[in-house]
């Protein structure tokens, strides 16, 4: 779970829809030749002087390496077989060992100084999702970073869908479809909110039985913070926890 501390400035990372320069399967720009014939993250960039990257999910630290692309990179187990991986990193603060709360800082986006790989193109950090530590390397799987992200942020840190469609653990969220309903997801179902009363009724009750020691309830977000998604990100998000699209 993310930090209070650092919650704030997570969600303004990860949320900031201004910061995302290049999603994922992207074709290459002219010029560019890509192993896979796709972009195979996401990238967020750099917002002025902010060039810090907190941690999108919980985990520990299991590598940290350097790539003639993507410079250096660190991956987080973020469990479920996930492993995120941070690119163009500035080496010398990286952390390279340890456990990482979501929110936590794990680097800082390198400069053109600093080493940031040959397919750099400005202060970025390029966001990959594998089922492998090593996944910043064209030889391993790759899956879309999008949803996982959005359901992130929507679960406060909590472990996305797993790759390949099993769920194992917890996996459920808050979003806002496009057509303005607030839809709770979670393993084979999902309700429609039918109003803002019926909702903060349904969080203060979560709450209450959190505070009253339940462990495997998923803390919800205050509605200005449950997150927007397209249709596809819905369905996506859908199939992954066995709910009706419909």
């Amino acid at each position: 779970m993310v930090n209070a501390s650092t919650e704030a400035a997570w969600r303004d990372f990860w949320g900031d829809p201004n910061r995302r320069s290049n999603p994922y399967k992207s074709p290459p720009p002219p010029g560019v030749t890509y192993a896979k014939g796709y972009h195979r993250g996401e990238d967020l960039q750099a917002l002025g002087s902010s060039d810090q990257i907190p941690v999108l999910r919980s985990g520990s630290v299991v590598a940290a390496y350097r790539l003639s692309l993507t410079g250096f990179s660190v991956a987080i187990d973020a469990g479920n077989g996930q492993f995120d991986i941070y690119c163009h990193l500035f080496e010398d603060d990286a952390v390279k060992s340890g456990w990482l709360s979501s929110g936590d800082r794990v680097a800082r986006m390198a400069a053109a100084n600093e080493s940031p790989g040959t397919a750099w193109g400005g202060r970025h950090v390029h966001f990959v999702v594998s089922d492998n530590a090593f996944g910043a390397s064209s030889s391993y799987a790759d899956f879309d970073p999008r949803p996982i992200i959005v359901a992130a942020l929507a679960n406060g840190g909590v472990s996305g869908p797993t790759p390949g469609g099993s769920m194992k653990g917890i996996m459920e969220t808050i979003v806002a479809a496009p057509n303005g309903t607030v839809v709770h997801i979670y393993p084979g179902g999902k309700h429609n909110f039918g109003s803002v009363s019926e909702y903060n009724t349904f969080r203060d009750q979560v709450n209450f039985l959190r505070s009253r020691g339940a462990s495997n309830l998923m803390p919800l977000p205050d509605l200005a913070q449950v997150p927007n998604v397209t249709w596809p990100t819905f369905e996506y998000l859908c199939k992954y926890v066995g709910a009706p699209i419909s």
